[in-house]
Order: structure tokens, then sequence, then C-alpha cells
């Protein structure tokens, strides 16, 4: 309880909403139009077109995940400057991206606005003909992310309702399971505070040692 476990999803939108209040409000509502329309195959399939997917997609949650992907590294990487530490990307990405959906019509389609957005992080220098959706490549290296959090920084995380993502929640035993699932390990849920240590008492600052006169 050191941190609270929404800081992170809640720092990220509150970057969009800065930048646009319909910015951060197509991308909140981008999320369950995409399970809505992503239900059936034939939906699936409207949706691969409009992602430029490589292949139909299998699960709407693929989408939705590229989505989420985009938006939050960009907003981790939103530098005054262009730079290609994850993505080529040009100076404030946020603004940009923000920029890209607001320029839409009225009435203009919310999957359409949060895809050419999104478009933004992963397509800045216009030379991808198609998205892999679905069992990508990792040129970064992220794979390893989850070992390290199922071995090392377990960040309980959680979406609160005033996020532009999905609310959420965060349970301890669901991501043990899910540790020893993928890699037959068990986070030690205690192991930073243990290590680094955690809160410290207030009144420590003020401790002052005397001894008795003799």
């Amino acid at each position: 309880d050191i941190t609270p476990w929404s800081s992170f999803y809640d720092a990220v939108s509150q970057d969009f909403k800065s930048e646009s209040l319909n910015c951060f409000s197509v991308i909140k509502a981008v999320w369950d139009v995409l399970d809505y329309r992503g239900s059936n195959d034939s939906g699936l399939l409207e949706l691969s077109k409009t992602f430029r997917a490589c292949k139909t997609v299998r699960f709407p949650s693929s989408l939705s995940n590229w989505l989420w992907t985009a938006f939050t590294y960009t907003a981790m990487v939103d530098y005054p400057t262009p730079a290609n530490f994850m993505m080529n990307l040009p100076a404030y990405p946020v603004k940009e991206m923000c920029k890209i959906i607001d320029s839409f019509p009225v009435g203009a389609d919310v999957v359409e606005k949060a895809f050419t957005a999104a478009s933004l992080y992963y397509n800045y220098t216009g030379d991808q003909k198609c998205f892999e959706m679905e069992g990508g490549d990792d040129p970064h290296g992220l794979s390893g992310w989850g070992w390290q959090a199922c071995t090392e920084m377990v960040m309980p995380m959680t979406v609160s309702n005033e996020s532009m993502f999905p609310p959420s929640g965060f349970s301890y035993e669901e991501k043990s399971e899910g540790c020893f699932a993928s890699y037959e390990v068990r986070p030690r849920m205690n192991w930073i505070t243990t290590e680094y240590g955690g809160h410290v008492s207030f009144l420590s600052d003020f401790l002052m040692f005397t001894s008795e006169p003799s």
C-alpha cells in the first residue's frame, strides 16, 4: 500500500485528458465498442480490415491490447523532442495523437479515430503495410517484464473508473496462479519492502537520545 494501485493508469489518462477532453472521451469509449463488434466472426473480419491487420484476428482482446499498448507506451515516452526509444515518434506524441482524434468530423466512427491515433505509435514512419495483431515479434524484449514482475517487482496495478481504460482490479491470488502457469514460479509479494524497506515512521525523524545526568 505504498503507492495507490491506480496511480499509473490515472497518470496515463490524465496525460491525454490534459491535451483534449474529446481525445480522452474517445479512447474511454472505444473499448466497449470493440467488445461489441468483435463478438462474432463477421465483426472480427470488419475490425481486422479497419485495423489493417496482416491476418484476421481471432479475439477482440487482441485489438484492445494493440490500442492499450499504443496509448500507454506513448504516454511513457511523451518527450518534448522526437525520439525512438520505443518506436519512432514525434515530439509531444500524446498531443499529436489527440490532434489526430480531434481532426475527425463530428459523428466519425470511434474505432476509426482510436485506430488512426494509435497508428502514430506503430507507424509514424509510414512504412508498415499491415499490423501483426497476434503472435508478433518482440524487438524490445518486453516479454521479459512478465518474468521480472513474477519474481522481483510485484506491482499491484488497477484501473479506476476515472481512467480512460476499462476498470479492473488486482488479486494477489490470481497473480500468483498466472505466474505459476506461465513460469512455474510464484511471486514473493513482500519482497520489495523486505529488501528495500517501505513506510518510515514520521516520528523517527524527531527521535532524540538523552542520558540521565550523573
